[in-house]
């Protein structure tokens, strides 16, 4: 796993660095733990951090301001915001947020989340897809939604659109083990990426999804139970 922390003070750094080391050595595990002293060396950055711990407020840059920025790319997976400053937590919860840790912080309050992070790594899955004579595999966790579109489906990731022959049934089942609910006959939505249901599902971008109608009391009821799981699972 590659885990990155953001923090303009040192000792925070080296704190966190020194847990999560420890704790490696205990597992027999190797990580990968980058520092970063502002939000402008995490885009720098020439690679993908699945846990980022962020502090809010530093010297160069505001941690609630790079988790905005972070949002829809591929750069982190999650983030657990890492402050003093609690005034901010219901600021900092998003798509990719876990948790928010105030300082101090205890050795068990890193461990846990890097733990919930690594379970959910282990639960991810890639597929595969043919593009142009090509095969292209791609994580489950970037598919925000899919569209039936004929004889195709339109993949939506983070950053790019992708048409492929798969039928939207196809889909339902090799994503049945992910995150995925089915919100009319057009349309598979990660339910990652949901900011609410209503009459309409409306994604953390803003996109609005229309719900068939014979999909409504089913679709609010499993997310609600994927809400209520995730909570329990982030205690």
């Amino acid at each position: 796993m590659v885990v990155g922390i953001c923090d303009d003070e040192a000792y925070i750094r080296d704190g966190i660095k020194n847990i999560l080391m420890n704790y490696a050595y205990s597992t027999g595990e190797e990580h990968y733990i980058v520092p970063f002293t502002c939000g402008e060396e995490i885009f720098m950055f020439n690679g993908h951090i699945d846990l980022l711990f962020l502090d809010i407020e530093m010297t160069n840059s505001n941690g609630i301001d790079v988790m905005h920025s972070l949002l829809m790319s591929n750069k982190v997976w999650r983030i657990v915001f890492v402050s003093s400053h609690d005034e901010f937590v219901m600021d900092v919860f998003g798509v990719k947020t876990l948790a928010f840790v105030k300082k101090p912080f205890r050795d068990t309050d890193i461990i846990k989340w890097f733990k919930v992070v690594e379970s959910e790594l282990n639960q991810d899955f890639t597929i595969t897809i043919e593009e142009a004579q090509t095969k292209r595999l791609i994580k489950a966790s970037d598919i925000i939604y899919i569209e039936s579109n004929g004889n195709y489906t339109d993949l939506y990731l983070r950053d790019e659109r992708i048409i492929t022959r798969r039928a939207l049934n196809k889909w339902e089942e090799i994503l049945q083990k992910g995150d995925f609910l089915r919100i009319q006959k057009s349309y598979l939505v990660n339910m990652n990426y949901i900011e609410k249901i209503n009459s309409d599902v409306i994604l953390k971008d803003g996109t609005m999804l229309a719900i068939g109608r014979s999909y409504k009391k089913s679709s609010i009821s499993e997310y609600n139970d994927f809400v209520i799981e995730k909570m329990r699972n982030r205690r």
